[in-house]
């Protein structure tokens, strides 16, 4: 009896991390720029994703590494969430080599995605990172509060810290 408790609150719990779901492609445009297509597949809107792009190099030696983006509408007074069913592109760009007209495009890989009601997806240490930058724009606004901007951007800083600070997960 009390090993079907247990396996039944298992269930209950891991159940809802299986419900958090983003489908995540990286594909060309038209124009031969990287683009990140990102489907929210989940019950509630996404409000974060981090995800690495990558370009190809051109030489041996023009090796660069992996930047990890994170598009947050906590840390943004006019981001939009994605609503679940929804799909999002985001530009990522594209490398252009030695040859003229002959662009590569960038690549994209998911990290992690988090959601309104503050559940994560992916890979934690991603999810950390954007948990990181929240903790981070957070200090800034509070330092821009605290030297004393003015008027309407004094407001948009204080509704900006309420945002960050509304948003689940909670800032630890």
């Amino acid at each position: 009896m009390k090993l079907t408790a247990f396996v039944s609150a298992c269930l209950a719990m891991f159940g809802s991390f299986a419900k958090a779901q983003v489908q995540f492609t990286s594909s060309a445009d038209a124009q031969n720029d990287g683009q990140a297509i990102v489907t929210n597949t989940s019950s509630s809107a996404l409000i974060a994703i981090g995800f690495w792009i990558s370009n190809e190099p051109c030489a041996p030696m023009d090796i660069q590494p992996d930047v990890f983006r994170i598009v947050d509408v906590a840390t943004s007074l006019n981001g939009k969430p994605i609503a679940p069913g929804q799909t999002e592109k985001f530009s990522i760009g594209s490398k252009g080599c030695n040859k003229v007209g002959t662009t590569t495009p960038a690549k994209a890989r998911f990290g992690a995605a988090i959601f309104q009601d503050g559940v994560t997806y992916g890979d934690k240490q991603a999810a950390e990172r954007i948990l990181d930058n929240r903790r981070a724009k957070l200090q800034q606004v509070e330092n821009s509060i605290r030297s004393g901007g003015q008027g309407n951007s004094l407001d948009a800083l204080k509704r900006l810290r309420d945002q960050i600070l509304a948003a689940k997960p909670p800032l630890k």
